[in-house]
């Protein structure tokens, strides 16, 4: 079996660098507006409709979780449980009724992707 060894040689030369300074012309932006029941091509259909009313159901959802989530007791010690899950084959968490434990935080597991191939989340109350 034979080698094959290939070399490149870079021709050294002064480089010439330009610089630009970038400035925003407030008076030369171009304004769009979109009307809530229309779209380019005219009024949104049925689909069209029940998919905006989708998309803002999800984004209220996600506006929701971003203020209500870090109030919730368990979200507090989230990222040193999911450490303990990582680290430990059985992790048993023990809280405050109303804590959060058995609801909010199988979701964060399950969110950071600890529930893929055969790990499972047990949930009980007492």
């Amino acid at each position: 079996m034979q080698n094959d060894t290939t070399r490149f040689w870079a021709m050294y030369r002064q480089a010439s660098v330009e610089y630009y300074v970038y400035v925003l012309d407030v008076s030369a932006t171009i304004a769009f507006f979109i009307n809530p029941g229309s779209c380019i091509g005219g009024p949104l259909s049925a689909k069209g409709a029940a998919l905006m009313a989708q998309i803002d159901a999800a984004e209220r959802q996600a506006e929701f979780i971003a203020v209500v989530h870090p109030s919730w007791t368990v979200f507090k010690q989230t990222n040193r449980l999911l450490k303990a899950v990582a680290a430990y084959p059985v992790s048993i968490v023990v809280g405050e009724t109303a804590s959060a434990q058995t609801t909010k935080f199988p979701d964060s597991i399950q969110e950071a992707s600890y529930t893929k191939d055969t790990r499972k989340i047990g949930c009980t109350q007492s």
